[in-house]
This record gives C-alpha cells, structure tokens and sequence, in this order.
C-alpha cells in the first residue's frame, strides 16, 4: 500500500449528490407519504428503464464492476448491474420514507452491537467508518443509539430541502449533521467533537475531492481512498469502528459493526493511518464480497 499526496487536485468521478432536484425530492417525500412501500417499489421498477437508458455512465460501470472485480460473464454483469441499480432505487426510496412515515415500517438486526455500545456508553470519543456499501445514512436513522451524541458528516452539496429534512429525522434519532464545508471548517468541527468524546461517522471509501490518499489492493486491484479520518483517529488516539447497513429484504436491515484494530505501539501517526487504513479496507472488501450488489459507487472507482 502506497500513501500519497497530489496537489494537483483528484478529478471527480460521482458527485454522490441525490438526483431530482429540489421539486422532484419534495414530490418523492410527499408521495412516499401516501402510498404503501411495495408501490413505491413498483413505481420505480416502471421508471428505472428509461432512468438507465438516459444515464448510461453509471451502468457501464457497474457492469465494468461485476466483470472486472466480481468475475461475472457479460451477461451476467448486465442482471446484476440491473439489480444493483434497482436496490439502490429502493434504499432512495426508504430513506425518503423516513421523511414521512414511522420507521416502525423497518426491522434492523445488528451483528455486533455490544462493540459499538461500548464505546457509545464509554468516556472516549471514536471514529465510525463508514461506506457507499448499503445505506449509512439508514444506519442512523434505525439504530436509536443516543447514549452519545453522534456526528455524521455528510455531503454538503445537496438541495436545501434534503439537507433539511436529513437534518430533522437524523436529530430526531440522536445525530447530528455535519456537512462538508470547501473551506475545510468541518475538520475542526469533527476534531472539537471526537476530543470532547462524542462519536463521528466518516465515509472512507469515496476521495470527493481529497488530494491525501493511501492506496490499497481492492477486490484485485490498486485503488485510492481518503486517509484524512484515519489521520485524525492516528494524531487524537481515538478508536475505529467501521459500520455497514445492508438491505436485507423489503423492510429489512442487517448492520455490521466491526472494530478496526490495529498495532499503534512504538509507529508514527502516518504508519498508523495507513495500518488503519489497510484493516478497515479488509473489512470493506468482505461485505462487498458478500453483497456485491450494494456497493453504490457508480463510476470507475480503480481508475
């Protein structure tokens, strides 16, 4: 694994933004609110063929995906890019659902909750990892853990309504957000708020921008992820969890919680973040393993 600087700046691939624009997700919300999951589901099915045949990009790369990563024939990378599509369409639609609807609709099982109570129930602030695998938004919304606050930070380019609509149900489940600023104030958020010993949960899979990264062998190949929260963790001594919510069924969840341990004794803070970084990798590549149709990164990710 190879850790690099490029300050030349990283071209983006996926702006990870919520398609639809500020009507089409209040539309979303206020027929979410009206209409049973399964026809929500059967809406989508009807709509998501013309949504592929207008946005190729992301399903050639799926489909790169499964053939290249996976080891799935053409045609079998053509049903299973087509069925990683729909699930994602249906994660969309159930965290909208939250918008509007008592998330009593949803089951969740949790493999390794006591790891992740612990800490929540200790004095020491800690470092949830988290992915585009499944839905970590969802996570947050379902767990109900409120004995410590936790910071989730997000996006900071979506709509103003979804940002106030996440907002609202993510503090009405014991989080707050805290979205991504270009000047770079949200580190100093997340580090005011791991030393005061809350909680803050960090996409690690996905650079959006970053110019520091560590690079890892990946389902088979080199590939980048940002190694600015293991930083963090490696400098202020916190722990890493890494969590991953995965669709189980049409109102089901399973969440992993799986802490990334590493040996820090006698290394400096870089051969930290990089040994963080290459466990919490590990622990990525064996849920994509397991449910290569939720990895929710439509583009390149190797290149």
């Amino acid at each position: 694994m190879r850790s690099r600087s490029n300050n030349t700046g990283v071209r983006r691939k996926w702006s990870g933004k919520t398609n639809g624009g500020s009507f089409g997700q209040e539309f979303l919300i206020f027929l979410l609110g009206r209409i049973s999951l399964r026809a929500g589901y059967a809406l989508l099915d009807c709509v998501l063929p013309f949504y592929l045949l207008f946005n190729p990009k992301g399903f050639r790369a799926t489909r790169q995906f499964f053939t290249e990563r996976i080891g799935d024939t053409r045609r079998q990378s053509f049903r299973d890019a087509y069925a990683t599509h729909r699930l994602f369409g249906r994660v969309m639609f159930d965290r909208f659902r939250f918008f509007t609807k008592d998330p009593g609709d949803f089951t969740i099982k949790v493999e390794g909750r006591d790891g992740i109570r612990e800490r929540l129930e200790g004095d020491e602030g800690f470092l949830i990892a988290g992915s585009h695998v499944g839905s970590m938004e969802m996570a947050g919304y379902m767990l109900g853990l409120k004995d410590k606050p936790i910071n989730a930070v997000v996006y900071g380019g979506e709509t103003a309504s979804l940002q106030h609509h996440r907002a609202s149900v993510l503090n009405d489940h014991g989080v707050k957000m805290i979205p991504v600023s270009e000047d770079l104030s949200h580190l100093f958020i997340i580090k005011v708020a791991l030393e005061a010993g809350e909680s803050v949960s960090m996409p690690c899979d996905r650079m959006l921008g970053s110019n520091k990264y560590v690079e890892c062998d990946f389902l088979g190949a080199p590939a980048r992820f940002p190694v600015g929260a293991f930083m963090l963790a490696a400098q202020l001594e916190k722990e890493v969890v890494a969590l991953f919510n995965v669709k189980e069924g049409t109102s089901a969840y399973k969440v992993f919680v799986r802490p990334v341990e590493v040996e820090r004794e006698g290394l400096g803070t870089r051969k930290v973040a990089e040994a963080l970084a290459r466990q919490y990798v590990k622990e990525l590549e064996s849920v994509v393993r397991a449910y290569p149709r939720q990895w929710f990164n439509f583009y390149d990710f190797w290149n």
